[in-house]
């Protein structure tokens, strides 16, 4: 009995000094949990995320103030055409295009009559009749050509999944007509240049013999026809229209045998050429004109006082003009609102981020709070009552291994 009695004292012992221990382990990690989940509460932020259904353009730029980085708003229309929001139009082209020079009867009248004296002796005046009916025929060309160019530029599209902010928009439009006047002018001129290209390197024969003279030999050469290049030197400077077409030039005009120099006409090789290298110098000054009409009966004067972007707009060449498609000014704009009506976004999704109110704190606390509680008295009872009867089993091998076997002597 005494010894049932001291046996049941010390497992009480053992009993209590065990339960202490899984107390004391328990009050330390409640602590440390309850710290973690106070920081969790305190520190954490919540995610909102709304949905508004077809919003408004005013809506629209009220969220995008607001909630810039995580607003979005996919387009219903994803391909809008450019002619629903934006338009371009050469607002003016350089008067020479609207002036007298180019009407039919400025060109008919310096053209002259049909006699052959004046084929013979007065053919620069033909020639330089025959280069306003080009710069006509170009100042059509052009027009037309940009005409055709914007009416395929209005059936283009603009792909957009999400709704464009109007800073982007702007961005995107301005780009989009930067690219399309960049490649209007440069499809132009590769066009127009390589039609000059090929018509030096066909070498045809001028009407005017401007790049070369045709003679007939006699009978003992079977009246073959002889072709020999034009020269130019003018200011001792030697040109053949067969090795430099397009830079063969003469600055002095002929009519019945007088001769004389308008400042910035110049006569090549080709009319085309001739007509690149020339200037409207004389045609924005009275006196000059008076000196060209009475050669060739001319008057009318181009006003210089006109506002022009073309720098030193009375020296700038015609080739320059024709490079840049006569074109003074572009009238430009953009409709953001058509853009959006187009797009028409069905929902705009945006998210912001709060700080959790008390009452979510009280809430979450008091359910980690329960769930803890029972969680971590179960982990600590059971981890330490494992940890024991692996210590038990282990002593208990130890103390086996140590008993020795008895001597039979």
């Amino acid at each position: 009995m005494t010894l049932l009695s001291v046996e049941g004292t010390n497992d009480e012992i053992l009993l209590s000094q065990k339960q202490r221990l899984a107390t004391r382990i328990y009050i330390i990690l409640f602590l440390f949990s309850i710290g973690i989940i106070l920081i969790y509460v305190l520190f954490t932020f919540q995610i909102n995320l709304i949905t508004i259904n077809s919003p408004s353009l005013s809506k629209f730029i009220e969220l995008q103030s607001k909630y810039s980085s995580t607003l979005t708003c996919p387009c219903s229309n994803i391909a809008i055409l450019y002619l629903e929001f934006v338009s371009i139009q050469p607002l003016t082209y350089h008067q020479i295009c609207s002036s007298h020079f180019i009407s039919l009867d400025f060109i008919t009248t310096l053209w002259g009559t049909e006699e052959p004296v004046e084929f013979a002796l007065n053919y620069d005046r033909k020639v330089l009749s025959s280069l306003f009916r080009i710069l006509s025929s170009l100042c059509l060309l052009t027009k037309n050509q940009i005409e055709q160019n914007l009416k395929i530029f209005s059936t283009k599209q603009l792909i957009t999944l999400k709704t464009l902010t109007y800073d982007s928009f702007q961005i995107q439009i301005n780009s989009i007509i930067d690219n399309f006047i960049y490649q209007l002018l440069k499809d132009f001129q590769w066009i127009h240049h390589y039609i000059i290209d090929m018509f030096h390197a066909n070498q045809l024969v001028h009407k005017f013999s401007l790049n070369w003279n045709s003679f007939q030999s006699n009978a003992q050469m079977s009246y073959v026809l002889r072709t020999v290049p034009v020269w130019f030197n003018e200011s001792n400077q030697s040109c053949l229209c067969t090795t430099l077409s397009s830079r063969c030039f003469r600055s002095q005009l002929t009519s019945y045998n007088k001769t004389t120099q308008i400042p910035g006409l110049n006569f090549g090789c080709l009319p085309i050429d001739s007509l690149r290298q020339s200037t409207f110098e004389c045609f924005y000054n009275s006196t000059c004109l008076n000196q060209l009409m009475n050669f060739y009966n001319i008057s009318n004067v181009l006003n210089q006082s006109v506002l022009s972007r073309f720098n030193s707009i009375s020296t700038v060449t015609i080739g320059q003009l024709i490079d840049e498609l006569f074109i003074e000014t572009w009238q430009n704009s953009s409709n953001y609102s058509s853009y959006y009506l187009s797009c028409s976004p069905s929902s705009c999704q945006y998210s912001y981020v709060t700080r959790n109110n008390i009452l979510y704190m009280i809430t979450t606390f008091l359910g980690l709070y329960g769930g803890l509680t029972i969680g971590l008295k179960f982990f600590v009872w059971h981890s330490l009552t494992i940890y024991w009867k692996i210590r038990q089993y282990i002593t208990y091998q130890y103390r086996t291994n140590q008993i020795q076997p008895l001597n039979s002597n």
